[in-house]
């Protein structure tokens, strides 16, 4: 068993932290999924957002977002705003998750990260505070981001679900359909 020690404790609440900051992300990620999906307007978006990186959604949402017809000048500032928050979240995300880390002479942790085409680090302080920061920022633009949604395409923001709840149901045999819907039939008696 791993002994006690303040330098044990310090790396298992770091650790920790950084675990609820890519938990919150992926949670943004899946957001930008459905906003995606909304935004195209079918349900066969699904398809076209399933596995697209962060950068590229933000990037598909930006764009639709300059065309669609729901979206107001007024809305399309207020997701510009969201969108670039998110975007400096997730680049801390990554250097905070993709970074080596490691204890400089004076004691501080630091995330060291490399950058394309450069050969030194770019070296950053990994703390319990700026991780704890990180996740809540990533919180914030998940629900604000589910405000703007539902505020401005409330009969699209299920699509990128619809294909799975049809393949789904598609899926029972028709006593396990039959069933489900007496279940449903009774709860709403």
């Amino acid at each position: 068993m791993e002994e006690s020690s303040p330098e044990n404790d310090q790396s298992r609440s770091l650790a920790e932290a950084l675990g609820r900051v890519v938990q919150n992300a992926a949670a943004l990620e899946s957001h930008l999924r459905t906003l995606a999906a909304a935004l195209i307007g079918s349900k066969y978006a699904a398809i076209v957002v399933a596995g697209q990186p962060t950068s590229n959604l933000l990037e598909t949402i930006s764009a639709l977002s300059k065309v669609h017809d729901q979206v107001s000048p007024e809305k399309r500032a207020e997701l510009a705003e969201l969108l670039s928050r998110a975007k400096v979240a997730y680049k801390r995300r990554n250097d905070f998750a993709h970074g080596t880390w490691a204890v400089d002479p004076g004691g501080a942790v630091m995330s060291h990260n490399s950058r394309y085409r450069q050969f030194d680090w770019v070296k950053s302080p990994v703390s319990h505070a700026a991780l704890t920061e990180l996740s809540k920022e990533l919180m914030d633009c998940t629900v604000q981001l589910l405000v703007w949604s539902f505020a401005t395409l409330p009969g699209d923001i299920s699509n990128e679900a619809q294909l799975r709840w049809e393949t789904y149901l598609n899926s029972l045999t028709p006593e396990e359909r039959e069933a489900m819907i007496q279940r449903r039939t009774r709860g709403a008696e």
